[in-house]
């Protein structure tokens, strides 16, 4: 009996991610991470530069890296599970064009999606409403349009199999480790680099905003 391996995940995405690319060359080269984020509503996120690789020569080259959160594998009310993180990858690959393109696509503290992300979301082919929750300025991506299903249909296959990997995880019993509990500080890291360290209970409390970049710190 072969065992599922957390790596046929990673395939799967990064295959559809690579599909991506090639039919969107703005769409910078990034590093894929799947975890389950502490909060629920959070999908995703996109960090640029956020890893450092040394080539042969000694040149160090710097790359983005893109999380997925574990949740999305199980599916919502609203989309089934592969179309649900497809959805995700595509968002995050937005913000990664307007990286490539240094376009500002959210407000200045990174509370919400602005015109400018509504223009390049849209163009991914994703469906884009406003954001109820925080008035007219900001913008949600709710689904794909039926162009955009079509356009991105062997990225869909990709993660279809990212998919079926996950849930078969899900079957396994995992035995819980005896290791020595650890109740250190927990790293947090921003848009910008910048690396803080805080106890659980602030790391997890209300958002911490960074001063130089606006963006909120993650724990990582």
């Amino acid at each position: 009996m072969n065992e599922p391996k957390l790596s046929v995940m990673a395939d799967g995405l990064e295959k559809a991610y690579a599909f991506l690319r090639e039919l969107h060359p703005d769409i910078r080269p990034a590093i894929f991470a799947i975890y389950l984020h502490p909060r629920n509503d959070r999908r995703g996120h996109y960090w640029k530069s956020s890893w450092n690789t040394r080539g042969e020569n000694g040149t160090v080259a710097e790359l983005d890296e893109m999380h997925i959160s574990s949740h999305l594998f199980h599916g919502s009310e609203e989309l089934p599970a592969p179309q649900n993180v497809l959805r995700t990858m595509l968002h995050e690959a937005a913000h990664s064009i307007a990286i490539t393109r240094e376009i500002q696509d959210t407000s200045r503290n990174g509370r919400y999606h602005g015109n400018k992300f509504k223009k390049l979301a849209e163009e991914m082919g994703l469906v884009v409403e406003k954001d109820k929750t925080i008035g007219t300025n900001g913008y949600v991506t709710t689904d794909i349009t039926l162009e955009g299903m079509q356009k991105y249909a062997q990225a869909l296959e990709y993660i279809k199999g990212a998919v079926v990997a996950y849930q078969d995880l899900q079957r396994v019993k995992l035995i819980k480790g005896k290791g020595k509990k650890r109740q250190g500080m927990l790293k947090m890291v921003c848009g910008c680099g910048r690396i803080i360290r805080a106890s659980r209970a602030v790391a997890y409390g209300p958002v911490i905003t960074c001063g130089d970049c606006g963006f909120d710190f993650e724990v990582v």
